[in-house]
């Protein structure tokens, strides 16, 4: 993950708490402060070991109830070697840290990856009186708790489940038209004629496996809903699809031809076949009654998009702005890279 794609990440993280909305995402840790290695070492073990290889990102300075509280990007070196010497041979790789100024104070994001599972800590109370006979312990993370691996979880680190693919999002937009009258013209009402409205979602994605074989994604097991900030209004997508971009080009004959323009990404009308890294666009769709709401500000889009064999969704999340409208749109909006 590029250094950018961290502090966005980051940033949109930050935009939720201080929204007061809520943190769905498992790979995320928020912390007020640096806390103390042991405990450090026993939760990030936990929450490495329930990952199946995902990276994971721990925000420190971020408080869920207070916001942004700050911290000092200085003490990562000594914090981070006294979390590593908790741990049993090998910790989670530390892939990146990033301190980010936000409004006069800083957070530092880690990234680590969890590819070289399971991940054991000593136990600190070994060797002391009464500590009994427990040296290590296996951790795992379940909800926002942290408590010892059972046999079950063992057997999910030895036999992982599907691991899910980055995406890198080229473009999108959402837009919004007004109904369509009835008949053969089916021309689109006038926006006071309308009672209903019609929103379409495209994002054009390149999605990169981090497994071996076929990955299928049911689009009957996609969801996306688009969100205002700080307003009650949200819209779930009716239906999302997945396919291979499409090209034109000339046939022998000299005609013009459609073609689908991918060697790894295949769909039928039910469900998507990712074979290997390729490029893709995503579709949705929803029908909703005339809203009284101002489209003048941003928009939030959330998309998930669960997999066979997979235990969690793919999240794919976007702030969208405000953008001019072509042809009969009431509203559009774009995604800035």
């Amino acid at each position: 993950m590029r250094i950018h794609e961290i502090e966005t990440w980051v940033l949109q993280i930050v935009e939720r708490v201080e929204s007061e909305q809520p943190i769905e995402d498992s790979r995320i840790e928020l912390k007020s402060d640096w806390i103390d290695p042991a405990k450090a070492a026993r939760q990030l073990a936990g929450h490495a070991n329930a990952a199946h290889g995902d990276t994971l990102l721990w925000v420190v300075g971020l408080d869920e109830e207070r916001g942004v509280v700050g911290a000092r990007s200085e003490e990562l070196a000594e914090w981070w070697s006294e979390v590593r010497s908790k741990f049993d041979e090998l910790a989670p790789d530390l892939l990146q840290n990033l301190s980010i100024p936000i409004n006069g104070k800083s957070v530092v994001a880690l990234l680590f990856g969890t590819e070289r599972a399971p991940f054991v800590v000593r136990n600190p109370a070994f060797g002391k009186p009464s500590s009994g006979p427990v040296q290590f312990e296996v951790p795992w993370r379940e909800g926002n708790s942290t408590r010892t691996a059972r046999r079950r979880d063992l057997l999910r680190i030895l036999s992982p489940l599907q691991r899910l693919p980055d995406i890198e999002v080229f473009d999108g937009h959402l837009v919004v038209y007004p109904e369509r009258a009835s008949g053969p013209d089916r021309e689109f009402l006038t926006p006071e004629a309308s009672q209903k409205y019609n929103w379409e979602l495209y994002l054009d994605l390149y999605l990169i496996p981090r497994a071996e074989g076929r990955m299928v994604i049911p689009f009957h097991r996609c969801r996306g809903v688009v969100r205002w900030p700080h307003a009650p209004h949200e819209i779930a997508l009716s239906r999302i699809v997945i396919e291979p971009p499409t090209g034109i080009r000339l046939s022998s004959s000299g005609r013009l031809a459609g073609f689908i323009d991918s060697l790894t990404i295949e769909n039928t009308l039910h469900e998507v076949f990712i074979t290997g890294p390729g490029r893709a666009i995503l579709r949705g769709e929803a029908e909703t009654p005339r809203m009284a709401t101002s489209f003048d500000t941003e928009v939030q889009v959330d998309v998930r998009l669960h997999p066979v064999d997979a235990e969690r969704p793919i999240l794919i999340r976007l702030a969208l702005k405000k953008a001019n409208t072509k042809n009969n749109e009431l509203a559009r909006w774009e995604f800035g890279r």
